[in-house]
């Protein structure tokens, strides 16, 4: 299951302060990106601290944005992880290690099924054939 999180900002706060936030989220998820609106392009500087700190940077410039150094890929602190995804309400198959929808807002356990294997195998079965 890979996850990715994308600290998102405007372009206006200085350049290390929205790294560091950025940065933080590799306890969460495997991939940790900075999107930063703006209509110039990251400077070398910038870039090459991207790089040293490890995360990725995603320019955006009004409707179009671009990838312009990817994120390396971590292994974040599994019980973090799995909350974020359950916020998500997503979960992961403990037999295939598939990610799965868990259900929607009113009840967000509606797909899981702890006791009885063959009603999980039927219900992840027909969510994958009718969707």
């Amino acid at each position: 299951m890979e996850s990715i999180v994308i600290e998102v900002k405007r372009g206006t706060e200085p350049f290390a302060t929205a790294s560091g936030q950025a940065l933080g989220y590799r306890v969460y998820a495997n991939r940790v990106y900075l999107a930063d609106y703006r209509s110039t392009p990251f400077t070398h500087d910038e870039i090459h601290i991207a790089s040293h700190l490890g995360i990725g940077l995603i320019l955006i410039n009004g409707a179009k944005c671009s990838e312009v150094l990817s994120s390396p890929h971590y292994r974040p602190i599994t019980k973090l992880n799995l909350a974020l995804m359950e916020k998500l309400a997503l979960g992961s198959c403990q037999v295939c290690n598939s990610t799965f929808k868990i259900g929607e807002s009113k009840n967000a356990w509606a797909n899981l099924s702890r006791e009885n294997l063959r009603l999980a195998i039927n219900k992840r079965f027909f969510a994958v054939s009718s969707g």
